[in-house]
């Protein structure tokens, strides 16, 4: 079944397809996540690891485990010829298996059961499938490789905004987290990455102007995402993680603007704690006599 069409036929959100993979043997050392929300996990070098075949850029890897429903017949997985006979053997166990629930089959069902949840009716799913849907079969998203809208990519936006930011900024007193949220680090972690990476290949490429950018969003990041909210009432650790998502979306949106008047609204409301060394020393002096300054 063409995907596209699937699609279309029964009208449901773009993203729910019976994709056709893409396997491979994860030959770099290159940090790379599983992108199924299960897991998050990092793929091993040498490890299997699979993606829709059409995409064409901004791959979604996934470990083969982490395809709810499996990757459906073992004829249809491109890039098998590529792989060692005892990789052949590990991919063989995660595609259609005789007499067992078919990939194709699980998304007919999953399918079924969101047609029922729009129109409030009930879906019959038969008991051997029951126990194999589970609880998340039907939320969003829907199967592993439907990545939800907003998914960043590791392309970073806008970055000639920071052609007018000058350093005299820090001036400014903003108050960062002394610590964030555990579920937040991955997605922090993949941002300032995507920024080291930019750095990096700017310098080797002698692109003076877009390592002066990324040298600047380094310089500032910490100030835009993760800048102490002016409340934190209720809900603490709740609310510090929906504020740092909200940030880590607007970075990879290139919405710097919205993100500098943000951290700029928190400084000017929050009082200066962290006010420097210098300026505590030079305050100090200034009240002592003049016999006891070193």
């Amino acid at each position: 079944m063409d995907e596209g069409d699937g699609a279309n036929r029964t009208g449901l959100r773009s993203g729910v397809r019976v994709a056709t993979w893409f396997v491979e043997s994860k030959a770099n050392r290159q940090a790379c996540t599983c992108k199924a929300l299960s897991c998050r996990s990092i793929l091993d070098h040498r490890c299997l690891r699979v993606r829709s075949a059409t995409s064409t850029r901004n791959y979604q890897w996934y470990h083969p485990a982490c395809v709810e429903g499996g990757l459906g017949p073992f004829d249809k997985v491109e890039g098998r010829g590529s792989l060692q006979s005892e990789e052949v053997e590990q991919l063989q166990a995660f595609c259609d298996q005789p007499g067992k629930l078919s990939r194709a089959e699980y998304v007919k069902d999953i399918r079924g059961i969101k047609r029922a949840r729009r129109e409030n009716t009930e879906v019959q799913v038969s008991a051997a499938r029951e126990a194999f849907l589970g609880t998340d079969a039907g939320e969003s998203p829907d199967l592993p490789e439907d990545v939800p809208e907003g998914t960043p990519s590791a392309e970073l936006r806008n970055m000639a905004w920071w052609d007018s930011v000058s350093y005299g900024a820090l001036e400014q007193w903003v108050p960062t987290m002394g610590r964030v949220p555990k579920d937040t680090l991955h997605e922090l972690g993949l941002l300032k990455g995507a920024v080291c990476k930019q750095l990096k290949e700017a310098h080797a490429a002698g692109d003076a102007q877009a390592q002066a950018r990324a040298e600047k969003l380094l310089t500032f990041m910490d100030r835009l995402v993760v800048h102490s909210p002016r409340s934190t009432r209720g809900g603490k650790g709740k609310t510090l993680s929906k504020t740092i998502c909200s940030s880590v979306r607007l970075a990879w949106a290139g919405d710097w603007g919205a993100l500098w008047r943000e951290a700029a609204a928190a400084g000017a409301n929050s009082p200066q704690r962290g006010v420097g060394v210098k300026h505590l020393r030079s305050k100090r002096a200034a009240s002592m006599p003049l016999s006891r300054i070193p």
